[in-house]
């Protein structure tokens, strides 16, 4: 394994042996559902709670951001590409916006099939005793299984990879990124560990599936596939990065001003902010 990939992984090592975990200001509740016994004995259950038991206020921060830039940072990401690609006339990364699309859409549809034949009720709701924010639950769909978080973030780092394979900063951010992002949906609650490794599955295997065709897709989509520009006008992370910024912004904005509205970026918090309605 390359030990780029290998940066989230110690990351979490890291985390786990040196941080000082207590009581937070994070805003939690003990739910109080009953669960049968035999459940809370099986391993899935066990390491979910050994996960959502951890806080930690340097932790809540970096969970915070990563879970309320997800969705729109995986969303507005190949718009950006695809965007900025245009303008300086490279179809190498016109192709890269288009095959991250289509990761994307897939691991989306792929997700929401496997949510409902599977309706797994998230944990949350089954187990008692789970610390979680009950500001969301408003926003959030109640099948459990996979995480869709998980799934759409590592279709991102994993198309994006392929695509740019001789950036190592990239991929070791995208994936330091993304492991963030599945930790954190069992550290709120929202998650089992088995639903976000699904997720990290679906996710993957979107975008490899993707990346496998993408002779047959951008063949389609531009005939000449030797002649297009191989190397990117403008850094790769910094699509990203302004995927980031502009979230950053719009909930600074949003907090700011105290915005209610449909739709919401943030997890959680006091005023009610921008939050998507198919939250997974």
């Amino acid at each position: 394994m390359s030990k780029f990939f290998q940066i989230p992984f110690l990351l979490m090592l890291y985390l786990f042996n040196n941080l000082s975990f207590s009581q937070s200001d994070l805003p939690v509740s003990l739910t109080k559902d009953t669960i049968n016994n035999s459940e809370e004995e099986n391993l899935d259950v066990k390491i979910f709670r050994s996960i959502n038991n951890l806080r930690n206020p340097f932790l809540d921060k970096i969970i915070y951001h990563t879970d309320i830039s997800c969705i729109p940072v995986c969303l507005s990401t190949p718009l950006i590409i695809f965007t900025t690609s245009k303008i300086n006339h490279n179809y190498y990364d016109e192709s890269s916006a288009a095959l991250l699309t289509l990761s994307e859409l897939s691991t989306i549809t792929t997700t929401f099939i496997v949510k409902e034949l599977v309706k797994r009720e998230r944990p949350f709701k089954k187990l008692k005793n789970v610390k979680h924010s009950k500001d969301d639950e408003m926003f959030l769909d109640p099948n459990s299984f996979p995480s869709g978080h998980s799934a759409i973030s590592f279709c991102l780092a994993t198309s994006l990879s392929l695509r740019y394979p001789d950036k190592p900063f990239l991929i070791a951010g995208l994936y330091t990124f993304s492991t963030l992002v599945a930790f954190g949906r069992i550290y709120i609650g929202v998650h089992y560990p088995t639903d976000v490794m699904a997720g990290i599955l679906i996710g993957t295997g979107s975008a490899l599936l993707m990346h496998s065709l993408r002779k047959e897709i951008i063949g389609n989509y531009d005939k000449n596939i030797s002649n297009q520009k191989v190397n990117s006008d403008i850094a790769p992370g910094s699509f990203v990065f302004l995927s980031f910024a502009l979230t950053e912004g719009v909930n600074y904005i949003l907090a700011k001003n105290k915005i209610n509205a449909s739709s919401q970026l943030l997890f959680y918090g006091n005023e009610k902010f921008l939050n998507f309605s198919f939250s997974f």
